[in-house]
């Protein structure tokens, strides 16, 4: 079984880590990524957002934090819907944009954002965005996240945007 350990007992992937998805925001009424965390046993899952509306406008940070992190153990629905790589991790979500194209103007809540997942404990941040403009501001602040808490930082680039020069 994939998730079983040596001696057949179950283990948490990601249990002790809590990962930071900066995107969309998170749908509100998805429960696997809002109330499941509470009945798992694990910290709730957290929720922030550093623009005027807190939750997702277009599905894409729903689906990324739901890849990482959503629970396997909580799930009692049939079908199944999904269970995160990381499915025992931590979650915090922070909503930095409504869209996955990162404007010139917006890296400031982007550094803003990273900034809040971090100061919840997040040590992985994903980032999935794209622009073709590079960006020093946001490159050096992760360098400053980096060397102060090692977090580690995932990036995936170029959705709907042809280009991509940064992350």
């Amino acid at each position: 079984n994939l998730y079983k350990n040596a001696n057949d007992a179950i283990y948490f992937p990601g249990a002790g880590i809590r990962i930071g998805v900066i995107d969309t925001g998170v749908y509100e009424d998805e429960n696997q990524l809002t109330t499941a965390f509470a009945s798992s046993g694990r910290p709730d899952a957290l929720h922030h957002t550093v623009v005027s509306k807190t939750w997702d406008d277009c599905g894409h940070g729903t689906r990324i934090a739901g890849l990482a992190t959503a629970p396997l153990e909580t799930q009692t629905i049939t079908p199944r819907k999904i269970a995160g790589v990381a499915w025992g991790a931590d979650l915090t979500t922070v909503k930095y944009n409504g869209g996955v194209i990162l404007g010139a103007g917006q890296t400031t809540e982007l550094v803003a954002a990273i900034d809040v997942a971090v100061a919840d404990g997040a040590r992985v941040i994903n980032l999935a965005l794209g622009t073709p403009l590079w960006s020093s501001f946001v490159a050096d602040n992760i360098d400053r996240i980096y060397a102060n808490t090692q977090t580690i930082f995932v990036a995936a680039a170029g959705t709907f945007v042809k280009d991509v020069q940064f992350p």
